[in-house]
């Protein structure tokens, strides 16, 4: 029963709990970053709401809405859609792009899975956490640079160029003055 109905068995339980039981936990946006801050958590404080009386810890997963609004309410919440889809905007177009090269389709890759991410984490995870965005964002955009510069770079040939103005018969003559 806990492998089948996951993550709806959650839903209930995050309107319920926040704010009337348990206050907004608050978006600490930076606090993965600075390593000052404390990830809010909200799956396990639910998975506690949930089973109180459960001897082993738990995380009761839900999509990035849902956890926006046990972070910050209905505005943040709704703010998190929004974002949602603009990032499915943008992984459309990355699919149109990564029959271009290499990079671009581990960055449309990359995007998948942080779409996949947003069904189920914080949206703050799908930017910070370990499979997050800006983990494969840093690499790729070393390699685009590298390979935008290389691409501005002229191409030098060992083959010698025939002079720029060659006669119609093919000939080239010294003129002696």
């Amino acid at each position: 029963r806990h492998l089948v109905l996951r993550m709806p068995a959650a839903f209930p339980y995050y309107l319920e709990c926040f704010p009337n039981t348990v206050p907004f936990l608050g978006a600490d946006w930076l606090g993965s970053l600075t390593g000052r801050g404390v990830d809010p958590g909200g799956p396990f404080v639910i998975a506690r709401y949930m089973y109180p009386d459960g001897l082993s810890g738990g995380a009761m997963a839900a999509p990035a809405h849902v956890q926006g609004y046990a972070e910050g309410g209905v505005l943040y919440s709704m703010i998190c859609v929004g974002v949602i889809g603009m990032l499915i905007t943008a992984v459309s177009a990355l699919s149109r792009k990564s029959r271009e090269s290499a990079i671009w389709h581990a960055a449309y890759i990359q995007g998948l899975v942080a779409i996949y991410y947003s069904s189920q984490t914080s949206f703050r995870g799908i930017v910070w956490h370990s499979y997050g965005v800006f983990w494969a964002a840093l690499p790729l955009g070393l390699l685009m640079a590298g390979a935008f510069q290389t691409r501005l770079s002229p191409v030098r040939s060992i083959i010698p160029r025939a002079p720029a103005s060659i006669p119609p018969g093919g000939r080239v003559h010294a003129e002696v003055s």
